[in-house]
């Protein structure tokens, strides 16, 4: 049976670093054994309280003292000393905003869309309710459009790798074992998706990684389309104003180098708030002879009137 969707980790596929790697180095930061933060922070099975944080039964903030103390009760089982300044808080705050998009991992997802691949990200997530809370957010917004599902561990009550969880999803996909293609870092996590007749792959090396996921599919995906631009910061963004006549400027904000290419915003009122939006005196006080206009939604109005009026300064 042929393959027909791919399933994607977040943490160590289409994320990176990965938690383990990123705590690894934190432990020899803070002068610990390199395998103790993620050793005591996957300890205790499904009913701990790691696995209840991904479960959605407890939030980012009450998870926190609950981890401090199961990791000051494995030092001392340990003969372990933790810092002064061992702050649980801290030190995820770090992996956490640590974490940037694997672009070649996401442009292969990207990709397999394309030639009619259902893809789905499933991950071990949870509710943060913190002050980094913005990271989270905003890796999940730029990488949620791409997939055609989101499954998150705190959403739906299960946790990898629980068997149940495969079997959602699976459900959610409406494909069969055989069907799927699954990637983790985690070797536990794959096991019981092989048990169930998925094939898997352990992710170590995104390029190894992705060789192993063209063989299988049979796509090609390591020489793609240029990788995504990165997302840019309002703080690297200029912006200004321009006079239309007495009591009215237009503000804009503008970015990058090249021909013009105006981006007519929609607009939550009626059409005559347009009336002021007068886009030759805009080019004009800018010195822009010619532009490319792309409207959306009340903006295309002014985009379509713009090349019935003033067709010479439409590119």
């Amino acid at each position: 049976m042929a393959l027909r969707a791919v399933v994607f980790n977040l943490d160590g596929v289409l994320a990176l670093p990965s938690l383990s790697t990123t705590l690894g180095h934190m432990a020899e930061k803070l002068a610990l054994p390199r395998g103790f933060l993620n050793e005591a922070f996957n300890k205790g099975g499904l009913g701990d309280s790691s696995s209840r944080l991904m479960r959605g039964e407890i939030t980012y903030c009450q998870w926190v003292p609950l981890m401090e103390e199961d990791y000051r009760r494995c030092a001392e089982d340990s003969g372990i000393s933790l810092p002064e300044n061992f702050s649980v808080n801290q030190i995820f705050g770090d992996v956490i905003s640590a974490r940037k998009i694997n672009r070649p991992m996401l442009q292969a997802a990207i990709t397999l869309k394309k030639k009619g691949f259902t893809t789905c990200i499933l991950t071990n997530n949870y509710l943060d309710d913190s002050t980094q809370r913005g990271h989270m957010a905003q890796l999940m917004c730029e990488l949620r459009p791409h997939f055609d599902f989101l499954i998150e561990s705190c959403q739906i009550g299960m946790v990898k790798p629980d068997p149940q969880i495969y079997r959602f999803t699976l459900d959610t996909l409406k494909a069969s074992p055989k069907e799927v293609v699954f990637l983790d870092d985690i070797e536990a996590n794959l096991k019981p998706a092989r048990d169930l007749g998925m094939v898997t792959i352990l992710v170590r090396n995104t390029t190894t990684a992705l060789q192993e996921l063209e063989t299988v599919t049979g796509m090609k995906l390591l020489e793609t389309a240029a990788p995504l631009p990165a997302p840019y910061k309002p703080s690297e963004m200029s912006n200004g104003y321009v006079p239309i006549k007495p009591g009215v400027h237009l503000h804009f904000v503008e970015l990058g180098s090249g021909p013009a290419v105006c981006l007519c915003h929609g607009f939550p009122e009626s059409w005559f708030s347009w009336r002021y939006q007068e886009m030759v005196t805009f080019l004009d006080k800018l010195g822009i002879s010619q532009a490319v206009f792309i409207g959306h939604d009340w903006g295309g109005m002014l985009v379509w009137n713009m090349a019935v009026f003033y067709p010479e300064r439409v590119r």
